[in-house]
């Protein structure tokens, strides 16, 4: 039924956590990340069990970042490419279901 795949998809979800934070030597995500060629590897889960995201991300220069997010449950997928203009101002490209470009302003206290 639904609800059980649910379930069992929230319970894939935990153990996929444990095992990419374990281990001794840095976490698997980050050796399957550094085996792969790829600077961010991560499965995250924001809001019910729908919305389990694999996130896959590279950098491609100083400036430039690209990841591609693609949800477990449904068919959902986005592609973003971050590139820093100055040190406070990033233009964020992303394309998916909804497409926009953004102008992300930073402003750190320390």
């Amino acid at each position: 039924s639904e609800g059980t795949a649910g379930n069992e998809l929230g319970l894939l979800t935990t153990a996929a956590g444990a095992l990419f934070g374990a281990g001794q030597g840095g976490s698997l995500q980050s050796r399957l990340a550094g085996s792969l060629g790829v600077d961010e590897l991560g499965l995250s889960q924001a809001k019910g069990l729908e919305s389990t995201v694999v996130t896959v991300g590279k950098r491609l220069s100083q400036r430039a970042y690209l990841s591609f997010e693609q949800g477990a449950g449904a068919a959902t997928s986005l592609v973003k490419l971050r590139y820093k203009l100055n040190e406070r101002v990033t233009l964020q490209l992303q394309t998916g279901a909804n497409s926009a470009i953004d102008m992300l302003y930073t402003w750190a206290f320390d």
